[in-house]
Parts: structure tokens; sequence; C-alpha cells
């Protein structure tokens, strides 16, 4: 179970959807300033926008809305740019450190977790052009990166933001019970399938370029089964189209999460389409059996 944490929220011009800042003054360097487009003025005024920090600019909090992340060491000019320049958003959710704790690697190394975690999930329609390369740390900044990146996806939710949530992760193991897929009690699930970027939102770049998939929750139990892994491609694609054999399985950044590497390039398969599947069904990684998949046409018959 998680534990409990204290947040304060205050509404700086007394309008509960105008600028908030957001605070976990007990146990967290960092502070989120949330705000619409039309009071960034506003926003610039608290000054919590004049130094470095991360910014995330959103519309509707719906699968498929539009998101962008990005970082800058000014964060108000940069973001007035975006208000000249990008169209879709109109909320806009801010990271800075209270005590200049964040420097621009720092910054660099969470705009790629960020913008990798959101192709992984497949559920936003994703606007940075690629996937930022990730910033070399120290053992020491990379610690307090991935703390710092801890706390924000703790905190985004509270305003508003629930992109970086992968909804139906821990439904997994609802799904794969025998009875529910009428499958033999003796069959181990051994395949993953997991949901990838768009093109040129991180499914070349990862699942292809690098042989890997990684931020991954996957539990002990089924780490010692998993032989497979299958991309499936979100809108409009809507369909699963590579496969690769599992090489290995290494812990990769915060909260249990897992880096899946391949023995070799994946495969291009015939795409099996999300068909009757229900919808967010692939919002998150879910799992079956690899004979499964080889004759599967429909999504909604295995998942």
């Amino acid at each position: 179970m998680n534990e409990p944490y204290t947040i304060s929220i205050h509404v700086v011009h007394g309008n509960p959807n105008g600028v908030r800042l957001v605070e976990r003054p007990a146990d967290w360097t960092g502070s989120a300033v949330v705000f619409p487009k039309e009071d960034f003025d506003a926003a610039k005024a608290t000054e919590k926008l004049d130094g470095v920090g991360i910014y995330i600019l959103w519309s509707k909090d719906v699968l498929g809305s539009p998101i962008y992340v990005g970082q800058s060491e000014q964060l108000s000019y940069r973001i007035s740019e975006h208000i000249k320049h990008k169209h879709f958003w109109n909320m806009a959710t801010v990271f800075v450190s209270e005590n200049n704790t964040l420097n621009a690697a720092h910054i660099r190394w969470l705009e790629h977790k960020l913008v990798l975690r959101l192709n992984e999930l497949g559920t936003r329609t994703i606007k940075n052009a690629n996937v930022p390369s990730e910033t070399k740390l120290s053992i020491q900044d990379t610690a307090f990166c991935m703390s710092f990146l801890k706390r924000m996806l703790e905190v985004m939710p509270v305003t508003g933001l629930t992109a970086f949530e992968a909804i139906s992760e821990d439904l997994d193991e609802e799904q794969t019970k025998p009875e529910k897929k009428s499958q033999p009690i003796t069959s181990f699930v051994d395949t993953i399938i997991v949901p990838t970027g768009k093109t040129g939102q991180g499914f070349e770049e990862v699942f292809i370029g690098q042989d890997s998939w990684y931020w991954v929750r996957i539990s002990e139990e089924k780490r010692k089964t998993l032989k497979y892994i299958a991309a499936y491609r979100p809108s409009p694609d809507s369909a699963i189209s590579h496969v690769a054999e599992i090489a290995n399985i290494e812990p990769y950044g915060p909260e249990g999460r897992y880096r899946i590497n391949f023995k070799a390039a994946a495969r291009e398969i015939t795409p099996i389409p999300f068909g009757t599947a229900k919808s967010g069904a692939m919002q998150g990684p879910r799992f079956c059996i690899w004979e499964q998949l080889q004759d599967c046409t429909d999504l909604g018959k295995i998942l």
C-alpha cells in the first residue's frame, strides 16, 4: 500500500481553475505551477517561472488528446514562445525547484524520462518531434532526479493531469486467470504486449532502434516466465505489428520499473488488430501465451 502524504495547494487569485501552486513541503524541494494559457501573465507574476524547470502543455485530459513535454532554463520566455506558435494546448503544468536544486542537466534527464513514459503508455498524442536523448548524470544526480521524478508523478493527478498514469497496468493478474481465458491450468504466461508510440514518437527509436523497451512494471513472478514481447501501435494503427524474443529483463528507473532487452531485432508480423477488445484495454502492458498470440486475429479474443 502506498504511504500517505500531504500536499498543499495555493489558489493564487481565489479562482480554483486559475493559477495554482502545488507543493509537498514536508518531503520535496519541488513545486508545481498549474495555469490555463490565458492566465500566463498571472503565473509569470508569481516569479516561479523565472528560472529552470520542466513544463507540460496539454489540453483535455482524455485518451488521444495532445500533449507536449519541454524543459528550459528560461521558463517564462520559452512558454511565451509556445503561446505564439503552439495552438493545441490550453493548460500548463510546470515543475520547478524551490532552492535552485534543478540544473540544466537535471531537466534534460527529466524531459527524456517523461517523453519516454508517454511513448510507452501510448494514450496521448505526443507533440514532441522526437524522444529527447538521455543525459548522462553522476550516481548522486541520478538518484536525485529519480526521486524528483517520483514526486512529480505523484503530484500530477492533483493538478488535473493523469496522462502519465498507466491506468490498466494492475489489471494483468485478472486478465491472465486460466478460468477467464479457457486455457490449460498448466500454461504459463510467456508474452508481454506493450503499448508503444506512434511513428516518430519512440517506436522506431527504442523498440526498433535499441532492440529494447523500458519503464515497464512487471511482477517478479512474470519476469521468471516471460520469453516474448509484442509491440502494440496505437491509433491509427491500433494493432500489434512487431514481436521479439526476450534476452533479459533488468531494473530500470524507480518504482519497480524494468527494461526488456531483445535477443535480436524485432520482426514485423501480419498486424493483429485491436478488434473487439474493450476500450482502454491497451493503456498499459498486458500478458498472454505465445501460442495464443500466434493464432490471434482479434486482440479482443485474448485480452
